[in-house]
């Protein structure tokens, strides 16, 4: 008999056979290794009832992805990341104005100024002769630009002057009298506490002095160099700028690497190049090594020319200077404030005020009234042509800031 005959030959590996009286079922096929499956892969659907059976996922076509698609992927993420950057230009276009410090007319402070510290479009003022009368009205005057600031949440700005001493002093009812070579390293502590003082009483907090240059007094800056050796100069500027520091004002050292070998040329008047060895430009460095890195100390760097040390462009506006401050110092962050970029020496410079942030200068300094608004231009349009990368605006605002915020 057929049915005996495969109960005999029994069960086959793979096939299932099942036998009822003497008919027999057709053979049903089953996996030879069950745990050959994968237990996350998802279970085919059940085919249809006398329809064919549904195909697992992974049987389908798969999808084409077209040169048409590739490219629109490649369009979208040019798109987003073009966005991404005119949203960083923007936002460094708005910090921008934050790093400009400038001069302005009157005895009062003029209402556009106050709104330009007020929006943050300034980051502080230079007071000259022509704003400064007697002590009252100076204090009056700052009191306006703080409270302009701080109207519209703005960190302290830098209210700044000259007051070397000397030929160098817009308040002529302030301390120190007497010039930089007078006071000399044995006096300069206490005649520094001495200006500090008066300073802080009528409220400028950022003092464009000491001169730390080393020179004859035959060269433009006459007496308002302590000395002609830098070791001796670096005591004194030093001392001076310790002296300051104690009352709460912020020292300036001036100017960055050295001004004092420049001849009878003024910066102020002309385009300037020092040419002297390298070796005394470096010897001229010792005020900086000396108190530069102190934290809470300004650098001004020249606007000559130091071919043998910083390049063939003005000091102010080489990268290679910063480089060189931050080597002298040891502070890999110091906070600087260019020399009047109004100045003869670079004066007629569309270029001055955005090549001194690229370089690393925190401040841009004009003397002028309604200059600001000039070298906030240059900033803008320097933003926008991918001339100064928003990295540069960043690095020098939020040092600029940093410092606002600790006067």
């Amino acid at each position: 008999m057929l049915s005996d005959q495969l109960r005999r030959v029994g069960p086959v590996r793979g096939i299932a056979v099942v036998a009822v009286g003497a008919a027999v079922a057709l053979p049903v096929t089953k996996p030879v290794f069950d745990d050959a499956l994968d237990d996350d892969a998802p279970v085919p659907a059940p085919a249809a009832a006398n329809g064919p059976r549904a195909l697992p996922p992974s049987a389908s076509t798969p999808a084409v992805v077209t040169s048409a698609d590739r490219e629109a992927e490649r369009a979208a993420r040019e798109e987003a990341a073009r966005r991404t950057e005119s949203r960083r230009r923007a936002s460094a276009i708005r910090r921008s104005g934050a790093l400009v410090v400038t001069g302005f007319s009157g005895t009062t402070l003029p209402p556009a100024t106050a709104r330009q510290l007020r929006s943050g479009a300034l980051g502080g003022v230079i007071l000259m002769g022509r704003n400064i009368t007697d002590a009252g009205q100076v204090r009056r005057l700052t009191d306006a630009v703080r409270a302009a600031a701080e109207a519209g949440g703005r960190p302290t700005p830098v209210i700044a002057v000259d007051q070397e001493g000397g030929e160098v002093r817009r308040l002529r009812f302030a301390a120190p009298e007497r010039s930089a070579r007078r006071i000399g390293a044995r006096d300069a502590y206490a005649e520094g506490q001495r200006t500090g003082g008066d300073l802080f009483r009528v409220g400028i907090n950022v003092d464009l002095a000491p001169v730390a240059d080393s020179g004859p007094k035959s060269s433009f800056l006459r007496e308002r160099t302590f000395a002609d050796a830098p070791a001796t100069t670096a005591v004194a500027a030093c001392a001076f700028a310790a002296g300051l520091s104690s009352t709460g004002v912020r020292p300036t050292l001036k100017h960055f690497p050295g001004l004092g070998r420049a001849g009878a040329t003024s910066t102020d008047a002309a385009d300037v190049t020092v040419s002297v060895a390298t070796a005394v430009l470096r010897a001229d460095l010792a005020p900086y090594t000396r108190c530069a890195g102190e934290p809470r100390t300004l650098v001004m760097p020249s606007s000559a020319r130091y071919p043998g040390l910083t390049g063939p462009e003005p000091a102010v506006l080489s990268s290679r200077t910063y480089r060189l401050l931050r080597e002298t110092t040891g502070n890999p962050r110091p906070v600087t404030i260019t020399d009047a970029l109004d100045a003869g020496a670079l004066r007629g410079r569309p270029d001055a005020a955005w090549k001194a942030v690229r370089a690393g200068a925190t401040f841009v300094l004009t003397t002028l009234p309604g200059d600001a608004a000039r070298l906030r231009e240059q900033l803008a349009d320097a933003i926008r042509r991918g001339r100064l990368r928003p990295s540069h605006v960043n690095r020098s605002s939020t040092r600029a800031r940093a410092f606002r915020e600790r006067l």
